[in-house]
């Protein structure tokens, strides 16, 4: 990626993302990502490799004054889009 310039070297952003597992009342992975995903909008909510794990990703922000604000503005934006409103 550096060797095809795709790195800025003047603006320094940082992203996240939050990983997620589907349990049963148990507490033991539940394989129900495909139901979860079916009221899905966009791709904030992603699969992850099983079947009862996700993650929600939230846009990156520039290193700035406010940063960590952003970055909560950006995660509930994310769990709107991922929960279809």
């Amino acid at each position: 990626m550096e060797q095809q310039g795709r790195f800025e070297d003047e603006t320094w952003c940082f992203g996240f993302e939050l990983e997620g597992w589907i349990t049963d009342s148990n507490y033991h992975p539940a394989g129900r990502i495909l139901d979860l995903m079916q009221g899905v909008d966009g791709d904030a909510l992603v699969p992850e490799l099983a079947a009862f794990n996700f993650e929600l990703n939230a846009a990156p922000v520039t290193l700035q004054a406010g940063l960590f604000a952003q970055f909560e503005s950006n995660l509930r934006k994310s769990w709107r889009l991922a929960a279809g409103g």
